[in-house]
């Protein structure tokens, strides 16, 4: 019998374990084998640690909910391969146990019950890991509130709410609207300082409730009312006036100037005769690609929570819907140029993520790049075919025609 020291669990037998491999190296080492470097011995206590580390390591577990005799391969685990040409031992009638296991089966020191039972709960702990590991893979992560990175922290601290009641409300809305009513009446000293604006006199000698503001302030107040006024209360038709629902498309442009020149004057040499023509048009393709631009940042708002799509979001609507609310007055396109910074932010940023994101691969990258770098030269190509009706240059009338994209362009 076998007493030299072994793993205090496990005995003796990972010792032979590794003796017989050893030996296996030595012998291939005398035979010429392609193993010479591992003929050098080793360490016992270094052959304890391989072989306490190679009986802790389990090979197969069962799966739960299969079928018995169905195995699973635990990832990490190590095979043990006896040695080719080296026949396993007889054990001997001292390692069988009576009335159980096959004749001339092997029974060792190691008692097998608990040894399948630490292969089982190694190979559920390693396949739980594995799953967590790709839960949290597929995890979607949302950013944490400013105030700390958990909810322990949250709940010692006073809610984001009440902190922003408290210590931005209230000061910036003293101060920014005190801070853009004065920049605005200081922006119209001309019309202040002079006698010569429209109404610039209209609160001389009059009285009422607010005779102690200053004439020319009472005066700038009616102007400014006769302003809305007007802007409010329009509904005489025009011939391009045209519904908010379309200006994002350009569905009805407004012509500013046109000019029908005859063959032979200014330059024009087509038979038919030529054309002449400033068209508040934005470029088509432009307007059409931020209208999914838009969208796209709808969805990084809605359901990513990005801030830079929520404050790119929050400046279109303050520009583009208050002008829903008067669908009865006269109205034009040319009321979105205000808009058009913004949106060709809307562009870019679609643009970015058309690129990829950051770790994409060299593949990924070249598609995004082309798709993008096809928009912009259509782009360009665009506002290019179009430059002459926003120069009022003169070109043949069927050159003309070949703009006029829309029957509601003309």
């Amino acid at each position: 019998m076998d007493h030299r020291p072994g793993h205090p669990l496990l005995g003796p037998a990972p010792l032979r374990l590794a003796d017989r491999r050893r030996r296996a190296r030595h012998a291939q080492r005398a035979d010429g084998g392609p193993d010479r470097a591992a003929a050098v011995p080793l360490h016992p206590d270094r052959l304890r640690r391989r072989a306490a580390d190679g009986r802790r390591r389990p090979a197969v577990r069962d799966e739960p909910g299969r079928p018995a005799g169905r195995r699973l391969r635990v990832p990490g685990a190590r095979r043990v391969r006896r040695p080719a040409g080296r026949p396993r031992p007889h054990p001997g009638p001292a390692a069988r146990r009576p009335g159980r296991g096959r004749p001339g089966r092997r029974r060792g020191p190691v008692r097998p019950a608990p040894l399948a039972a630490g292969r089982r709960r190694a190979a559920r702990r390693g396949l739980r890991r594995q799953v967590d590991r790709r839960a949290r893979a597929r995890r979607v992560h949302r950013p944490r509130p400013a105030l700390g990175p958990g909810r322990a922290a949250r709940r010692r601290g006073p809610a984001p709410w009440r902190s922003m009641l408290r210590r931005d409300l209230w000061p910036a809305a003293v101060s920014m609207p005190l801070a853009g009513l004065l920049t605005y009446v200081l922006s119209w000293t001309g019309w202040l300082a002079t006698d010569g604006g429209y109404d610039r006199h209209w609160a001389d000698g009059r009285s009422g409730a607010f005779s102690w503001v200053p004439a020319p302030l009472r005066s700038l107040w009616h102007y400014h009312s006769e302003i809305w006024h007007f802007n409010t209360t329009l509904t005489s038709p025009h011939t391009y006036q045209s519904n908010p629902w379309s200006w994002l498309v350009q569905g009805r442009p407004v012509s500013m100037y046109w000019e029908q020149v005859q063959n032979g004057q200014k330059g024009c040499t087509a038979p038919e005769g030529c054309a002449s023509q400033i068209l508040a048009l934005g470029t088509p393709v432009l307007w059409w690609a931020a209208c999914f631009a838009l969208a796209y940042a709808l969805y990084r708002w809605f359901f990513r929570r990005d801030w830079r799509s929520g404050a790119l979001l929050a400046a279109v609507a303050a520009v583009y819907l208050p002008w829903f609310r008067y669908q009865e007055r006269t109205v034009f396109s040319f009321y979105m140029v205000v808009l058009v910074p913004f949106l060709c932010l809307a562009v870019a940023q679609m643009l970015g993520a058309m690129l990829g994101p950051e770790g994409s691969t060299p593949s990924r990258r070249r598609w995004g790049a082309a798709g993008a770098g096809l928009i912009v030269v259509a782009v360009i190509g665009c506002f290019a075919f179009f430059y002459p009706l926003y120069t009022a240059e003169v070109i043949p009338m069927s050159d003309w025609h070949t703009r006029m994209w829309f029957t509601s362009w003309i």
